[in-house]
């Protein structure tokens, strides 16, 4: 297992690093590219050579790009993504690349602060200190080490991606805050502790939950998979009350993109309809 938490330089991913990333690697996409010394990245991305390697983390992290052999390339349709919604404007565009965060191509890969903060539910609302006595329980269990500074680097970096304090003032010119932020997904207390908190249906689109159904059906090789089990695997990505998620699925039902078998006590989602992941972005984007 290959284990995520360091490579970020400190840099969380700012406003238009996306953008900037892939549209660089469809012109530039040799092994190097990302490389501290390439002075053609520096210039044309507009950033610090620190900041270059950050952004080849922030890419990898949201599952955009992979090396083959020795290219790079991008992935997940993110190319057809930026033709529909070049500036993120869509709230639906940040939660489907939320879930490529969660959901990655490679099963060998784990994100171990999101699997902690998000995925385990061992902690459903967290300080800093909290978040990182259970990254050092977890690096002890596997026998990993990372030193002290890269580990709080990593949950101030974490936090900031989804959070920014009130008293910060967005700084659209400077791209100095995350799109991530304009979710308002984490939140944070009086005693200073962060949640991540529940969505409503109505704050997405259902496309986002057929988009994760389809997954999972393509992964076991299924035609139909039970409410409660589709429920969970959302639930880790969006919190979200199991209610709220089945108002999705009526949405999605009533549209004739699913049935919903209830016979016999049973609960179970059938995808009446198949759909490209081009045509679900499309859809998602159309929604209201």
């Amino acid at each position: 297992m290959n284990y995520l938490l360091v490579g970020h330089s400190s840099f969380y991913v700012r406003e238009g690093w996306i953008q900037k990333g892939i549209k660089y690697i469809k012109k530039n996409n040799k092994e190097n590219v990302f490389s501290k010394s390439n002075i053609d990245a520096i210039d044309e991305l507009g950033i610090g050579s620190v900041m270059v390697l950050a952004l080849k983390f922030w890419l990898t992290v949201l599952d955009l790009i992979e090396k083959d052999k020795k290219i790079y390339i991008t992935k997940r349709e993110i190319e057809f993504i930026l033709e529909k919604d070049p500036y993120f404007q869509n709230n639906n565009t940040l939660w489907l690349l939320h879930i490529y965060i969660m959901e990655r191509d490679n099963k060998d890969e784990m994100l171990l602060l999101w699997e902690l903060a998000l995925g385990s539910k061992k902690l459903n609302s967290f300080s800093t200190i909290q978040l990182k006595n259970q990254l050092y329980i977890f690096l002890k269990e596997h026998e990993l080490k990372f030193s002290e500074k890269s580990i709080k680097d990593s949950i101030n970096v974490f936090v900031k991606m989804y959070y920014q304090e009130k008293e910060e003032k967005l700084d659209a010119e400077n791209n100095m805050y995350s799109p991530f932020t304009r979710l308002k997904y984490l939140e944070k207390n009086n005693e200073n502790e962060y949640r991540f908190r529940n969505v409503m249906a109505k704050e997405i689109s259902e496309y986002l939950a057929y988009f994760l159904i389809n997954r999972i059906l393509l992964e076991k090789e299924n035609k139909q998979i039970a409410i409660k089990d589709a429920y969970e695997r959302f639930d880790r990505i969006i919190r979200m009350r199991h209610y709220e998620f089945e108002k999705l699925l009526i949405k999605l039902e009533n549209k004739g993109c699913i049935s919903i078998d209830r016979a016999g006590g049973l609960s179970n989602v059938i995808l009446k309809e198949k759909l490209s992941e081009k045509e679900i972005i499309t859809r998602m984007l159309e929604s209201e």
